[in-house]
């Protein structure tokens, strides 16, 4: 099942105000061609440069607006190219910057993105010289990288640096691992030029990288999920079992180990020093592209969980994206990170992918079928073959379990369906489900109920299932730590009150906390504990906050 290109949508609601404002985010001085270009002894080059051309790229399409940089940003690019065709130093051969190739990743990302738009053969030539120029010479050098614990230091900042150290043919980075970050633009750029050579050298990184000690070698997990989507890429391509338990496998041990309780990331696996929106992006994209693959209900129950939580705490007021504190283990608090409120040089542009994808990822269709695994307002757009159908969505989801398909036109020949999510925490007897009023038998199957039907002009269909208070444990403190949950949106103890929260008993009543008073709802997903005066409400709010008290919230997300 593919999903519908984003021109076919018209995303309104919360999930356009976001992305229309991380796009405005984007359009400021710091984005700016004069600014945009790293100078040349820059120690990431391509980075900066190609989150922003990804970014741009795919917001313009998501939103339906022209990038107000973008096309004077790609004349001005050959301009900073080296005589092999890319950017920063030619080092000598048989050796290799791993940072260098990190950051040519996104930028290959930003042209092929751009090349699969437009078909602009002036870029299609600009991937086919960095393919050519800095990837393939990798070749035979990727087996060697090293991934012995003994060999790295575990140490970094927030933005990396190359350590001073070459270790044989790899001058190294305290990003650990960052030279994986390539497979994402290798795969991306082997889609639109395919050759033996390429092929044969992604195979020898995905070789090397499924032999590293994650947890041992304290690999990056921004490192470590931007290659699962390159190997899951690949898989596309080149699909073998094989492979695809690996990209479980390693997707599984970052989400048992490294995923915070708000479906964040440890920087590092087994250093919980802060989160980075980048990995948290990266984590929703692989999460779905799992689900598509494996239909594995809880693949897309994380990717909704870290959209709305994930996601949603890292969007800042001004639309860029931040570092937070891990909420996680023995730190219950969650709050942004006091120095890394907003990281404008790498966490504000993954934003734009990450939002853009959100809208893309909304609708999925095949021969048959229009799925929704998400619920946002949007109007819709779509066909096959001479058959067209148009609609709008309403949702008062993830606040309440109400949603409504209204047909605006049709020239449906035959009946085709409508698959809609049922949350894991549902119910399936709770479901309800209606065409034009009347009830539809709404079987759950593997996480969604389904309406069929010859679908004609002002047809409705609505889907109802209750939203409430939920107790889970926490996935990464003790067996007797828990969150609360409003449906799918984490809670958090607000203010001055929070240190109460920590403290106060649980009892067994998953609708309470301390004695077995139950809590008042006060609607919009917030609960009240009368007696302690303790509130609880989302934690995705952060973006709606003014700037001063975005940088203030602090939130008590796990209870003992």
């Amino acid at each position: 099942m593919k999903v519908l290109p984003m021109e076919c949508v018209t995303m309104k609601g919360e999930l356009a105000e976001r992305a229309n404002a991380n796009f405005a985010r984007l359009e400021l001085a710091e984005y700016a061609p004069d600014r945009l270009f790293q100078p040349a002894g820059y120690s990431w080059p391509g980075d900066f440069e190609g989150r922003t051309i990804l970014a741009w790229v795919l917001l313009s399409r998501a939103t339906g607006k022209d990038a107000l940089f973008l096309e004077e940003v790609l004349e001005k690019l050959p301009g900073y190219y080296n005589e092999r065709g890319y950017l920063g130093m030619i080092h000598p051969k048989g050796t290799l910057d791993e940072q260098q190739l990190s950051g040519h990743s996104w930028l290959l990302r930003g042209l092929c993105e751009y090349y699969e738009w437009k078909r602009d053969s002036r870029v299609y030539g600009w991937i086919g010289n960095i393919v050519r120029g800095l990837l393939l010479p990798a070749a035979g050098i990727y087996a060697g990288y090293p991934i012995s614990p003994g060999e790295r230091r575990q140490e970094g900042e927030a933005i990396g640096e190359l350590t001073g150290e070459k270790i044989g043919a790899w001058y190294v980075s305290s990003d650990i691992g960052c030279a994986f970050i390539m497979l994402d633009g290798a795969t991306h750029a082997y889609s639109i030029m395919p050759s033996p050579e390429l092929k044969e050298l992604i195979e020898e990184m995905i070789a090397r990288f499924t032999d590293i000690d994650f947890i041992g070698v304290s690999m990056q997990t921004h490192a470590t999920l931007s290659a699962l989507r390159g190997m899951l890429r690949f898989y596309s391509f080149h699909p073998q079992e094989d492979l695809l338990q690996e990209i479980n496998r390693i997707y599984q041990l970052y989400r048992q180990t490294a995923m915070t309780d708000n479906y964040e990331n440890f920087n590092w696996f087994g250093r919980p020093d802060w989160t980075e929106s980048c990995a948290v992006i990266d984590s929703f994209m692989v999460s779905f592209e799992l689900w598509r693959i494996t239909d594995d209900p809880g693949c897309l129950g994380d990717a909704e969980h870290i959209l709305l939580n994930g996601m949603g705490y890292g969007q800042r007021p001004g639309g860029g994206f931040g570092c937070n504190v891990c909420a996680s283990g023995g730190h219950h608090e969650l709050k942004p990170h006091p120095d890394l409120y907003e990281a404008y040089w790498c966490c504000s542009m993954r934003g734009g992918e990450g939002l853009a994808r959100a809208v893309e990822y909304a609708f999925l269709q095949d021969s048959e079928t229009i799925r929704l695994p998400f619920y946002h307002k949007a109007t819709v757009k779509t066909s096959w073959d001479d058959e067209s159908i148009a609609f709008t969505v309403e949702t008062s989801y993830p606040i309440e379990g109400e949603t409504a398909i209204k047909i605006e036109s049709s020239t449906l020949k035959q009946a085709r369906k409508f698959q809609l999510y049922i949350p894991a925490w549902v119910d399936p007897s709770d479901v309800k489900l209606s065409l034009n009023g009347e009830a539809v038998p709404s079987e759950v199957a593997d996480g969604f109920a389904s309406c069929e039907g010859l679908f004609r002009e002002g047809d409705v269909i609505r889907l109802s299932f209750p939203v409430g208070l939920r107790r889970e444990q926490a996935m990464q403190g003790d067996e007797r730590s828990v969150t609360y949950r409003h449906g799918a949106l984490l809670l958090g103890a607000d203010g001055e009150l929070y240190v109460a929260a920590c403290e106060h008993k649980v009892n067994d009543d998953p609708r309470g906390t301390g004695s077995q008073e139950a809590p008042i709802y006060l609607g919009d997903g917030e609960y009240l504990f009368q007696s302690s005066q303790i509130k609880l409400s989302p934690v995705n709010r952060l973006f709606y906050k003014t700037t001063e008290e975005a940088k203030q919230d602090h939130k008590m997300v796990i209870f003992p």
